[in-house]
């Protein structure tokens, strides 16, 4: 769905089988952790080589992602903020964050 300037406000696909039964080639994802911004939020940029499904990121640092599940579905990246709370620390996420996604499950 779009708004009136054109950008995408919602998006849901449409799985045509059940994770487990896709076929999907391999994809290398990585991602980059930014620096801290004033209003004290963390940009992320995930990028990937390859279609990459389910992309799901997790951290031990007090906070939460702006999106935590998304799909790239051509060679590219995404940028995502992370969101701290009060006692947040940014080596730890920098050092605990982790990327996951259904590639890595179907080898």
């Amino acid at each position: 769905m779009y708004d009136a300037n054109g950008d995408v406000v919602f998006q849901n696909p449409t799985l045509l089988a059940a994770p487990g039964n896709i076929t999907i080639g391999s994809a290398n994802v990585a991602f980059t952790v930014g620096a801290e911004q004033a209003n004290g939020e963390v940009p992320i940029t995930i990028t990937s080589d390859a279609p990459a499904l389910f992309i799901s990121l997790t951290t031990l640092a007090s906070g939460r992602f702006s999106d935590n599940s998304f799909n790239i579905l051509s060679p590219g990246s995404r940028t995502i903020t992370f969101v701290p709370f009060d006692d947040f620390d940014y080596d730890q996420l920098v050092t605990t964050l982790r990327i996951e996604h259904l590639g890595q499950y179907l080898r």
